[in-house]
């Protein structure tokens, strides 16, 4: 019999990344602590997944509420740019609760959600509107992404993520020193 933590890291040598990490936020959110989770990292040494459970420790959250959000993070944590936020309220320019996104910036101000299948139903479907125009009326640029995006073109919402970021917050945007040329 193992303990969670030791469980989690055996699952380093059989998953990705983001499946990985999203296990881990189950842990999280199940009540292990985040430095026990780091601890039996520590204690694997070079043992096969020991790199991929290092690369997982940072990203973990127990804020996340399911593996599809967690698959979303990783997808836009970027080295060079701010981290979103994980299930945060966020408030009105005037003050008062606007919404809490499944992820957020709200430096950019870009609003992060998963429309899973619980999202289809009518009044669930109402309700997303709603609060995608509220967020839209104080200048979030809201984006919604469904499975196909997340598990089968991650990639594809990296990029568009990270070039919303650099448009809204450009001087976030690391400099590229560039070659001087001899005159």
């Amino acid at each position: 019999m193992t303990t969670i933590a030791r469980t989690w890291r055996d699952l380093a040598e059989m998953l990705t990344l983001p499946s990985l990490v999203a296990a881990g936020d189950s842990a999280l959110r199940l009540g292990v602590a985040h430095d026990e989770l780091a601890d039996v990292v520590a204690r694997t040494g070079r043992h096969r997944g020991a790199r991929l459970a290092r690369a997982a420790v940072p990203l973990l959250d127990g804020r996340s509420r399911s593996r599809p959000e967690s698959h979303l993070r990783v997808a836009v944590t970027f080295p060079d740019l701010p981290p979103f936020d994980v299930n945060v309220a966020v408030s009105r320019d005037g003050g008062g609760w606007l919404a809490e996104p499944d992820l957020s910036n709200a430096v950019a101000k870009i609003a992060l959600e998963y429309q899973g299948e619980e999202h289809a139903e009518l009044g669930r479907m109402r309700r997303d509107l709603t609060r995608f125009a509220d967020l839209r009326s104080e200048a979030w640029l809201v984006l919604a992404y469904g499975p196909a995006e997340v598990f089968g073109r991650p990639w594809q919402i990296r990029a568009e993520v990270r070039h919303a970021l650099l448009q809204r917050v450009p001087h976030l945007h690391p400099r590229r020193s560039r070659p001087r040329v001899a005159s």
